[in-house]
């Protein structure tokens, strides 16, 4: 009974130790995020990509058929 007991002591204080590992890790983690984000709002953001409709591409698919299918 005593040996489960020291046993679960020293569990308990190796997990202790781990959760204050856990927070300091965090910690960092948390400046760290906060250094990235510092840079990138120096950053232009990117333009997004243009929309191409369904229809111009449908078109342009339609066009290079005919154009395939002409006779030599």
């Amino acid at each position: 009974m005593e040996e489960i007991i020291l046993l679960q002591l020293e569990n308990m204080e190796i997990l202790g130790e781990q959760n204050l590992l856990l927070k300091k890790q965090n910690e960092l983690l948390e400046k760290m995020i906060e250094k990235l984000k510092a840079k990138l709002s120096h950053k232009k953001k990117p333009k997004p990509y243009p929309k191409i409709s369904i229809l111009r591409t449908n078109k342009f698919k339609t066009s290079m058929n005919m154009v395939a299918d002409q006779p030599k």
